[in-house]
């Protein structure tokens, strides 16, 4: 167990500090002066950077960070510096003094310093200031940099902006960024509509009920923002994601007002993805996406029904808990944590960094998450704030706070605070599944794939389990029961241990000799495992390895079986959990011993003909707004559609002399990041599904240190020369085509992919980033060197000949060998 202990001195110290404070909170308060001992939430402090363009565009809004991070690890905006490699910098000081402005470049490649320079001079006016960074000329073209701005201020040392950086070569940035402002302004403007209207793909099965989620498929009313009529309420300041001589990747973060029925304005947050390509001729919209979330306020948004209207949103879906007794309901709305009193009829705002004495630049930037833990029948409750802290004790860190909202008194207080050194989008993707503070005041929290025991009161920490990576745990609905593989893979292991987190219990399901046992998930609080004998092996055509499973079984919180599935010459082979019931995919054995398919089955679980009423989630739609998402109230609900509104009085920091921190490493290195339409996407474990995902997304996949992977869009044709093969055998052929193109690789820092169960469009995207691809085929393995709009080209290792099919030939062909392929991606 490793632990965290302040030293004996400082303990007696902090003994007689806690002392001395508790008599003078008591002399304190005779006279009617609330003493804390914690720091409330202040106000934002740290600047807002931005880059110009060398005809003053300003784009790549950059925050601040007060904290190490590891900057290898963020994916940042990309940076065009200008040829004469002058790059010119506006900051927004909001009042603060800035006493000096430097800056960092990195290599990419090794992260080696290649410049530290502080800015001799720059200019201040009306609350900005404006510099010059004469970038040294010791770059490359053609190669990506990490830029570090450091700024000095009265409040803080040291505060930096990171973004990566190239040097001009042709971008024509400027234009790029001009033809997104202009297409965004006609969306904005109904006389301006038909100037874009060639630049949409309308089609008649585009979804046009929701103005949360709009693209380019959807009708010209629908892109002009129909009846909302919104007035742009926030600077409009574009990020660039990636850009060379011909495509770009742009997005937009803004608020916009929009009138209501009540003769007041309501805040929508919008996020605008754009992919564009410019010719020598014209730009080309390639992909248009807009996303718009309603801003909660609590001002008629009570339904008389019992439904409260979170209003528009890109998806029908809403982070909410009630009490026990449904009287208490928390959710959470663009990064603000709300309570609603059903019985009182009142809103209280729990938890915002936005600010009604802000332009909210800083205080809405939407880069962390909210969770919340538990509701008490009091309307009190546990709730993590995780990701970058907009304002506060902890403003301009990456960490996770646990929070603790008393109803009665109408405040919040921080229990814990811990800092982490990755980026946000990681942190956030990393942790939530199971967070729950036990009744003997200890915290169990999952952080990637590690569950920590914290006691809250020494702090004293343990890590309860690790190594929970996906298809070897499942997690109750409730998060107080957690099944794992002990010393097992993704197929199975000869023990599970159940873990009960309220109680601290556990129970180890033990295989008997020659089988194993396996994960397979939950029926609400209830645990499904399956057993299997270890020569039930099942190999699929992608070479993956299964059990067949001959018997399933569901256990509840108490460690005790209550359900059974065991039928003679069948096995299992899959089981997915849908609402009471768990299908079964199922096998068996033919007369000559292989595994065919066979009838599906179901095991009804105890609870499907019980009848809960419970908090959900559901739509309204109404003329003027169209869909919008309702929570619909649990229980009878006779109060009218009237609520009064209250903020929390104080959010208190606790004031630590050292920061918390877990042992260990935190965030593992060998996952894949999903970025798409402009932002964050997710985090997977394999390859095969972080490509999966990116083609939908319109996405592109990275590693743990950001370097690019894999991305959907590739150019249309694309050939790579210099490999070659003397000829082998069949059984020869895959080292034989492995060793080829290592060797071509030979020189390049490089990681290596098995990638499988993806079909080979998916991976002609490696071609098109100059990395050939190894793959299998019916007769041998082969090297996938090329390809056009109709065709795929490789080399026949075994006949040294090259060989061009069809498209749908090719699909055919490593479609027949499984879809098993083998290359490698540049760092």
């Amino acid at each position: 167990m490793e632990e965290n202990k302040s030293s004996l001195g400082r303990g007696i110290f902090y003994g007689i500090v806690f002392f001395l404070s508790l008599v003078v909170s008591f002399v304190i308060s005779q006279f009617d002066v609330k003493v804390t001992g914690m720091v409330s939430m202040s106000e934002a402090t740290l600047p807002i950077v931005m880059m110009q363009t060398e005809e003053g565009k300003e784009y790549n809004r950059l925050h601040g960070y007060t904290a190490k991070i590891d900057e290898t690890r963020l994916n940042t905006e990309i940076t065009i510096v200008p040829d004469n490699l002058k790059l010119p910098v506006v900051i927004d000081t909001y009042n603060e003094k800035l006493k000096e402005i430097s800056y960092k470049i990195r290599a990419k490649s090794d992260y080696s310093l290649i410049e530290n320079t502080v800015v001799e001079e720059f200019e201040l006016k009306d609350n900005r200031a404006y510099a010059i960074l004469n970038i040294k000329n010791l770059i490359r073209e053609d190669e990506e940099y990490y830029l570090e701005i450091v700024l000095k201020t009265d409040k803080h040392e040291a505060v930096s902006y990171y973004t990566a950086f190239m040097k001009d070569t042709g971008f024509k940035l400027s234009d790029k960024i001009n033809y997104v402002l202009n297409f965004n302004a006609c969306t904005l403007d109904e006389k301006r509509l038909s100037e874009i209207a060639g630049n949409l793909e309308t089609s008649k099965n585009a979804d046009n009920t929701n103005y949360g989620k709009v693209d380019i498929t959807n009708s010209k009313a629908m892109v002009g923002w129909g009846d909302l009529k919104p007035f742009v309420e926030s600077n409009i300041v574009p990020s660039v994601y990636m850009v060379d001589e011909e495509v770009a990747v742009v997005a937009l973060d803004y608020t916009v007002g929009v009138e209501n029925t009540n003769g007041s304005f309501d805040t929508f947050v919008v996020h605008e993805f754009y992919r564009v390509r410019q010719t020598s001729a014209r730009f080309y919209l390639l992909n248009y996406d807009r996303q718009m979330t309603q801003v909660f306020d609590g001002k008629s948004d009570l339904i008389s029904t019992g439904k409260v209207n979170l209003g528009i949103a890109p998806k029908v879906e809403a982070h909410a808990m009630a009490d026990a007794k449904n009287n208490f309901v928390y959710f959470v709305n663009s990064g603000s944590l709300w309570c609603f009193d059903k019985t009182e009829h009142v809103y209280s705002k729990v938890f915002a960094f936005e600010s009604a004495d802000s332009d909210n630049v800083r205080e809405r930037y939407d880069d962390h998450d909210i969770k919340i833990m538990s509701v008490d029948e009091d309307g009190s409750g546990y709730f993590l704030v995780y990701g970058y802290m907009n304002r506060g004790e902890h403003e301009g860190q990456v960490g996770v706070s646990l929070f603790r909202y008393n109803y009665a008194s109408n405040d919040v207080t921080e229990k814990l605070y811990i800092p982490m050194d990755v980026s946000a989008e990681v942190l956030c993707n990393s942790i939530g599944e199971i967070a729950h503070v036990t009744a003997s005041n200890s915290l169990y929290i999952k952080i990637d794939d590690t569950l920590y025991l914290i006691d809250l009161e020494s702090k004293e920490t343990m890590t309860e389990a690790k190594g929970l990576i996906k298809g070897t745990y499942s997690v109750s609905e409730n998060e107080k029961v957690l099944a794992y593989h002990v010393g097992g893979g993704e197929t199975g292991a000869e023990s599970v241990r159940v873990f009960n987190i309220e109680t601290g219990k556990d129970y180890y399901i033990n295989a008997e000799e020659g089988q194993v046992v396996k994960v397979l998930g939950f029926i609400e609080n209830d645990f499904i495992y399956g057993y299997a004998n270890k020569d039930d092996v099942i190999v699929s055509k992608d070479g993956s390895v299964s059990y067949a499973m001959y018997k399933l079984s569901l256990m509840d919180s108490e460690f005790q079986e209550i359900r059974s599935y065991q039928t003679e010459g069948y096995y299992i082979t899959k089981a997915s959990v849908q609402d009471y019931r768990v299908n079964l995919d199922r096998v068996r054995k033919d007369e000559a011993g292989h595994w065919v398919s066979a009838s599906i089955d179901q095991l009804i679980n105890r609870n499907e003909n019980v009848e809960f009423d419970e908090l959900t989630v559901s739509t309204i739609t109404t003329a003027g707004r169209k869909k919008q998402v309702v929570l619909e109230l649990a229980g009878d609900y006779n109060g009218g559609s009237d609520a009064s509104l209250r903020n929390v009085l104080n959010v208190d920091y606790k004031v630590t002399e050292e920061p918390y921190v877990l042992p260990g490493k935190v965030v593992s290195t060998d996952k894949f990041y999903i970025r798409g339409y402009g932002s964050y996407i997710s985090t997977y474990d394999t390859i095969e599904d972080a490509i999966n995902e990116a083609q939908l997304q319109y996405g592109r996949v990275y590693d743990s240190e950001y370097n690019l992977v894999w991305k959907r869009f590739k150019a249309a044709q694309y050939s790579i020369s210099g490999l070659a093969s003397a000829g082998c055998s069949r059984e020869q052929s895959y080292d034989m085509a492995k060793k080829i193109v290592k060797d071509f690789a030979t020189g390049e820092n490089v990681e290596w992919l098995a990638i499988n169960s993806v079909t080979v469009e998916y991976v002609l995207p490696f071609v098109g980033l100059g990395c050939p691809v190894v793959a299998d085929t019916p007769n041998g393995y082969v090297i996938i060197t090329g390809y056009t709009t109709k065709e795929v080209t490789y080399l026949n290792v075994m006949t040294g000949k090259s060989v061009t099919v069809s498209n749908s030939d090719a699909i055919t062909l490593f479609s027949q060998a499984g879809n098993t392929f083998a290359t490698y991606y540049k760092k």
